[in-house]
């Protein structure tokens, strides 16, 4: 277990600590109205194991592209400042996410028992600020690792995100109706005025 910690730097801490709320936190939620399926389970516990492989996967040499010129994104102190804050923002925002969304969160697409539609914090500015959160972290990890299988992972999570998203707002709709599609209308999904 040493070993797995060795030479931990800000972007290895920040998934580290996404992985442990996101497990402790799951315990603390309202019933769901619907059953969890199994294979809602096993993709979240595979997802998590991805997740820490690619990190330190990102730190072998092969991962890493290079500039056109032969010299490696790694090398700029720049770039990786920027990744790191880009990183640590994206954290900042999920743990703002899921405090705001409270009781209300779960790991798979459901409603909850009591279910409240949440739109302060930032969910005033996005309807999906987790999913904002965490591609900003992948983006970061990315950028840091200069690491291909973390951009290919990002680009896969993109994709499920965007398929989840709308099985999420079709069941936030028959729940919310009115109030939902009125909400609709004054945000956007992921990215602020824009998308």
């Amino acid at each position: 277990m040493p070993h797995f910690f060795e030479g931990l730097n800000p972007v290895d801490l920040c998934w580290l600590i996404f992985v442990a709320l996101w497990l402790v936190s799951a315990l603390f939620v309202k019933k769901s109205v619907s059953r969890r399926p199994n294979s809602s389970i096993i993709f979240r516990i595979a997802l998590m194991i991805i997740i820490i492989s690619l990190i330190k996967l990102g730190k072998s040499s092969w991962s890493r592209f290079v500039l056109p010129s032969g010299s490696s994104f790694h090398a700029s102190s720049t770039l990786t400042i920027i990744a790191s804050i880009l990183t640590v923002l994206g954290l900042l925002g999920a743990i703002w996410s899921r405090i705001k969304l409270g009781t209300n969160w779960s790991g798979y697409v459901t409603y909850k028992e009591g279910h409240e539609l949440v739109t302060t914090g930032p969910y005033r500015f996005v309807r999906h600020p987790i999913y904002t959160s965490m591609i900003m972290m992948f983006i970061g990890t990315a950028l840091f690792y200069q690491s291909l299988p973390i951009a290919f992972f990002l680009a896969v999570i993109a994709t499920f995100l965007i398929l989840r998203m709308k099985r999420e707002e079709e069941i936030m709709t028959k729940l919310f109706g009115k109030e939902y599609a009125d909400y609709v209308r004054t945000t956007k999904k992921i990215v602020p005025f824009i998308y």
